[in-house]
């Protein structure tokens, strides 16, 4: 994140007057709600959310309940706002430790789970937020959690040491400020139903004097015992019903307190938040708290009138941060809800059939001349009172459809906006990612859902979500990413990951847990062998990046062939073939270079490069050695060159170490030498071509498995010794650079600085064996495991796995698994190819960055709650059911 995120201005009231941006929202609440679009959707519908007494929650809750509220000790509700599996918590996320999971308050564990989601909503990167001056502000409900805990059976090893920090009210924000890393103001308000508010409202005060640059505020509510429906249910407060039906003719008093649930909301300043790409869902245009004072007295009561009139002139009614989220989404959807269970006003109470009116069907809401704002307050059983204006957000910012903003601009230097990797419609990708292989079928069953649910987003908007959310990509280590045309491939393999099954379309895997990840990358880039017709042709219709590269090595090639690049990769009429050395190598160059380009674009950049042969010159480009000018010039001009040796020689593949082949050549004298070392046991020849045959024959009498290579001439031989003049001739002015990126020689194994790579330099390595296996193993040693084979056919991953498995076995510390992947396929060259390889590299740990590959549009904000949850709570006598006579 930037440095202005990080640090914010300091000073008192730097930005008094500027309007604060609701940049995010998370919650959960009864009824199944697990984000602020399932909110809106049981308000909508207008589902009763209320269940009977939970299990697991200390004493058998049943056996409190009687029908009649003069009964001493109990209460006459038996159903109320519960949030399912509340007592639950994924213990692995955000990983406390095992003592510590058993008495943790419920309330900071649903504090943890939705802090956790308002992040992924707010910024691409959360893990980058960490260390930044962010503020918590949460409101609470007291309840009795840690009461049930007194008659646990004392253990040197148990949670009891735990329990000040696990339970305690005033811990919860800076528990949650520990969790993330965030070193901002952290404050616990105990104002009971007006908590939430009053949390928002110190947000507000302290964003605007600059003690944080983002703040998260909100409340939460759960218990973990019956208590406070006893205590409620006393002065018979709560409705028979458990149904809250405010101003109208029905009611029949208030619901159970406290409702259950979790609700969070991310502020910034509204210049910050457009300064920082983060999106713009409404504003806090004012916030206010007071008290009654000498009023109404305690209790949940009226507030005094005009208490409350010195603090807000026109107010909804809503209760705290989830009147808020609901007020945001009703802004978005341009409705405004009936109140669930209104039959009509109350004629009891004074102005509800007059001024004051509660709509009794949903009101339309559209944005207007004027912008549109809200009043959310919420009482405090005290007296403290909370009220927060709330308005859309600015006109000048997009209006997307409900649920989906505009995605966050990628920070960038100056200049023009860089590609998209893939711009045609097409294949999208959609990456997943969990900290447990449940997690992860939880999350991709999740987006299913919400995909099927949501066919107004386009499926690249969709991509682009994911692309810019840690829901899927940067957090956790059990990742899978699923390609598909339309909505119906993607959801059938969200579906197999969901369920565990393999199919096509679909790529999984685990990162490895290693302090250095996946350590450094490397670009290797092969000689001839992976062309193939159309190589590129695809891509060059679909890639911006890799298009505008092919398009600027074509003139750099220019003034050294005399046929298109263009009509050699196509196939065109009149083209020349694929088959001579003057035309496999440019072309083959300009597609690695490309390539190269596109997987820089996706976020992959190599800690170094190696070629072989002469994808060395591919790899010098990319380095950075060598211009593209120059780098056209060396392969063009040595592939030239090396026709003249056509037809006098031939290579030949031994599946050997190198020491056993040079000692079976003995035999022919100075006819064959070894060309290549690959690996371990794959040693390529070049000589003569009959004497190649010879051994071919020997090899295959006594059982190895030797192969001919198309080629008719004899690279890295004494034959090239021939070519030295002419090659030195036609490179003379060739002005190597100092690298950007590291190199190292395939004909010496060594690392380069740059500058060594002149002309003597082209000429010598054409001659030399390639010594490529000596080159990996350099690599290896420092710290090199993850190797992209950069080209349109993967010809050398065999060998590096190999050799990097070889390493291994030679090294007494061990070197972990190595991660190798290609690029292009031959004949399977197109997008899907690309993005499985993508895939292939990201689903084991390569940090390839997602959102550079449908380039700029909308972002829809998702699902995340998907956490695996299990019952996480002591055992104390309490548990046991009890009766009453």
């Amino acid at each position: 994140m930037s440095e202005s995120e990080k640090t914010g201005p300091t000073g008192p009231d730097v930005t008094a007057a500027e309007p604060l941006a609701i940049v995010a929202m998370s919650c959960r609440h009864p009824g199944g709600i697990c984000s602020p679009e399932d909110l809106w959707q049981v308000v909508d519908d207008e589902r009763d959310a209320n269940s009977a007494f939970p299990d697991g929650r200390g004493p058998d809750l049943d056996s409190r309940h009687d029908a009649d509220p003069a009964v001493p000790g109990g209460t006459h509700v038996d159903r109320a706002a519960f949030l399912e599996h509340a007592t639950d918590f994924d213990a692995a996320f955000p990983d406390p430790s095992p003592h510590e999971v058993p008495v943790t308050d419920t309330r900071q564990r649903l504090l943890l789970e939705a802090s956790r989601d308002v992040l992924e909503r707010a910024a691409p990167d959360p893990t980058t937020l960490r260390g930044s001056r962010i503020g918590v502000f949460v409101g609470v409900e007291p309840h009795e959690h840690g009461r049930w805990l007194q008659d646990a059976p004392a253990r040197s090893d148990g949670p009891e040491g735990h329990l000040l920090t696990s339970d305690t009210a005033a811990m919860l924000s800076g528990r949650l400020s520990r969790a993330l890393g965030l070193p901002g103001p952290a404050v616990t308000v105990d104002a009971a139903a007006s908590g939430s508010l009053i949390a928002l409202h110190l947000a507000a005060q302290a964003l605007r004097r600059g003690a944080c640059s983002l703040a998260l505020a909100g409340g939460v509510s759960a218990t973990a015992a019956p208590a406070d429906s006893v205590a409620f249910g006393g002065p018979r407060a709560p409705a028979p019903d458990g149904r809250r039906q405010a101003f109208a003719a029905a009611a029949g008093g208030t619901v159970r307190r406290p409702a259950e649930g979790v609700g969070m909301v991310a502020l910034e300043r509204l210049s910050d938040a457009r300064r920082n790409g983060h999106p713009v869902l409404a504003l806090i245009r004012g916030s206010a708290i007071n008290s009654d004072g000498a009023g109404a007295g305690y209790g949940p009561t009226a507030p005094a009138g005009a208490a409350q009139e010195a603090v807000v002139l026109q107010t909804l009614a809503a209760a705290g941060v989830a009147g808020v989220i609901e007020i945001v989404m009703a802004l978005h959807s341009g409705v405004l809800p009936r109140p669930p269970h209104h039959d009509g006003p109350n004629a009891a109470v004074d102005g509800a059939a007059g001024a004051l009116r509660v709509p009794t069907d949903p009101v339309p809401w559209p944005a207007g001349e004027r912008p549109r704002r809200a009043g959310v307050s919420s009482l405090g059983p005290g007296g403290t009172t909370a009220h927060v204006l709330v308005e859309e957000a600015p006109a000048t910012e997009p209006v997307p459809a409900a649920g989906v903003t505009p995605a966050p601009a990628r920070d960038a230097a100056p200049g023009p906006e860089p590609l998209p990797v893939l711009s045609a419609p097409g294949t999208s990708a959609w990456p997943v990612s969990g900290h447990s292989a449940a997690d992860l079928a939880a999350r991709a069953g999740r987006l299913r859902e919400f995909a099927l649910a949501h066919p107004e987003l386009d499926v690249a908007d969709v991509a682009r979500s994911l692309a810019t959310s840690p829901v899927s990509p940067a957090s956790f280590a059990h990742r899978a990413v699923v390609t598909g045309v339309d909505r119906e491939e993607l959801a059938a393999g969200l579906a197999a990951v969901a369920t565990g099954q393999p199919a096509a379309g679909v790529v999984t895997g685990v990162t490895a847990a290693r302090d250095d990840g996946v350590g450094r990358v490397t670009f290797v880039f092969p000689g001839q062998g992976s062309q193939w017709l159309g190589m590129g042709r695809e891509l060059r219709e679909t890639s911006p990046v890799f298009a505008a590269r092919l398009a600027r090595c074509a003139e750099a090639l220019a003034p050294y062939a005399d046929w298109s690049l263009d009509d050699v990769l196509t196939g065109a009429a009149g083209a020349p073939a694929l088959r001579t050395d003057d035309v496999v190598q440019p072309a083959l160059w300009a597609v690695m270079v490309s390539l190269a380009a596109v997987w820089q674009a996706a976020g992959v950049t190599p800690d170094a490069v190696l070629g072989h042969s002469q994808g060395e010159i591919a790899a010098a480009c990319v380095a950075g050695v060598l211009s593209l000018d120059h780098g056209a010039r060396v392969v063009a001009l040595r592939a030239r060159a090396l026709t003249a040796l056509t037809g006098r020689g031939g290579m030949l593949s031994v599946p050997e170490p190198a020491v056993r082949v040079r000692e079976r050549l003995a035999a022919w004298d100075d006819r064959m030498s070894v060309a290549a070392v690959n690996g371990p046991a794959a040693t390529v020849v070049a000589g003569d071509p009959d004497a190649l045959e010879e051994l071919a024959a020997v090899c295959e009498t006594e059982g190895v498995r030797a192969r001919l290579i198309p080629v008719d001439h004899a690279s890295h031989s004494p034959q090239v010794a021939g070519l030295r003049d002419e090659i030195l001739r036609t490179l003379e002015g060739i002005r190597p650079r100092e690298a950007r990126i590291p190199i190292v020689s395939a004909m010496t194994g060594r690392m380069l600085a740059g500058p060594e790579m002149d002309p003597a330099y082209w000429y010598a390595s054409l001659r030399a064996p390639v010594e490529f296996d000596r080159a990996l193993r350099t690599l290896v040693a420092d710290g090199h495991r993850t190797f992209i084979e950069t080209s349109p056919h993967p010809v050398l991953v065999s060998a590096i796995g190999d050799t990097v498995r070889d390493s291994a076995a030679a090294n007494s510390r061990g070197t972990p698994a190595p991660l190798i992947t290609g690029t292009l396929r031959r004949d399977d060259g197109g997008p899907a190819r690309l993005l499985a390889s993508f895939a292939d590299a990201y689903v084991q740990g390569v940090a390839v960055n997602w959102a550079a590959v449908p380039g700029p549009g909308l972002r829809a904000d998702l699902p995340t709650c998907t956490l695996r949850r299990g019952r996480c709570r002591a055992t104390t006598a309490e548990d046991r059911p009890t009766t009453r006579s």
